[in-house]
């Protein structure tokens, strides 16, 4: 009787002593995680030692006991089926598994400063639903972040990117991209343009002509078909120059002209010029209108503006006519 039970106590002192060091995972709540989530690992035999082999990454539980793990998902986890095990020293439990789904964030941009930008031009991207994984995709080309949070990245626009509207997206790892926004381009040196002059007919040699446009900067003159003529006054939308005193009449092209960025050829004005000395003529003094009376007053600083609104265009023409002056 002793026999049989010396025989089996053998058996049972052997399994006590493995069960005892040997960590066991009996469930894994959740089974399926994000990136980030926390997971509880119950079983058996852990201790402080126990470390968690994720997918074949090791990661120390952030609580244990001595039937409870708990670990976080690792940030850059891909999605897939991974292998769970608790490591002990050289020991291992049995294999256990958790799907890790990578969630759909749906980044989505707002707005982008500054707009319009130059080539080279750093610019920030402001949104919602950035992560780390964030980059961007100008015209399709993938450009790296600068710096970035949540809600807003910085990327620098390529150097050799030509004036135009280019399209401007954010692309994150494991996602679709976001919505578009349309960045403008500037030209680093614009050409200059004109839009309008005043006046623009009926102008004697010596009065002013102010043009309005838009890209003029202080290297900027005009062209009164070829000559080169330096402006009174500039501002970048509106310049003034005065017609030279030895113009003849008739009809001439201006332009303007900064550095060697000429004003395109659809971009100029045809000017009317009068010589001053027709003004006084037998055939052409009854002849004058009250918009060529103000100008002429203008001119000649006959009287303030607001008398050449008044009467004075009246006494002018008589005077004119009377060939007074």
């Amino acid at each position: 009787m002793k026999k049989l039970l010396f025989l089996s106590s053998i058996p049972l002192f052997i399994y006590i002593s493995l069960a005892a060091g040997v960590p066991i995972i009996k469930n894994i709540i959740p089974t399926s995680a994000n990136p980030g989530q926390k997971i509880n690992i119950y079983g058996s035999n852990f201790d402080y030692t126990s470390q968690i082999n994720f997918g074949g990454q090791k990661i120390n539980p952030f609580s244990y006991t001595d039937t409870t793990l708990s670990f976080t998902v690792p940030g850059e986890a891909k999605s897939g089926v991974h292998s769970v095990q608790v490591i002990q020293g050289n020991s291992l439990s049995n294999t256990a598994e958790v799907t890790v789904t990578i969630p759909v964030l749906n980044q989505s941009i707002t707005n982008i400063s500054p707009s319009p930008a130059m080539a080279g031009d750093t610019a920030v991207i402001y949104g919602s639903n950035f992560d780390n994984s964030a980059y961007v995709l100008f015209d399709n080309q993938k450009l790296p972040a600068i710096s970035k949070t949540g809600t807003w990245l910085k990327f620098n626009i390529p150097n050799n990117v030509t004036p135009g509207s280019h399209m401007v997206q954010v692309g994150l790892n494991n996602s679709p991209t976001s919505n578009i926004i349309f960045l403008t381009i500037n030209d680093i040196n614009p050409v200059p343009t004109i839009s309008s002059s005043n006046p623009t007919y009926n102008i004697v040699p010596g009065q002013t002509v102010h043009l309005t446009g838009k890209n003029f900067d202080p290297s900027t003159y005009v062209l009164l078909e070829k000559v080169k003529i330096i402006p009174k006054y500039y501002s970048t939308e509106n310049i003034s120059f005065k017609v030279p005193e030895n113009s003849k009449s008739g009809e001439y092209k201006v332009r303007v002209q900064k550095k060697d960025l000429i004003a395109k050829e659809d971009s100029y004005l045809t000017l009317n010029v009068i010589p001053e000395s027709t003004l006084f003529s037998e055939n052409t003094s009854p002849s004058f209108t009250n918009d060529l009376c103000i100008q002429i007053l203008n001119t000649l600083r006959l009287g303030s503006k607001d008398k050449t609104e008044g009467g004075d265009v009246a006494t002018l023409q008589k005077l004119l006519k009377e060939k007074v002056i």
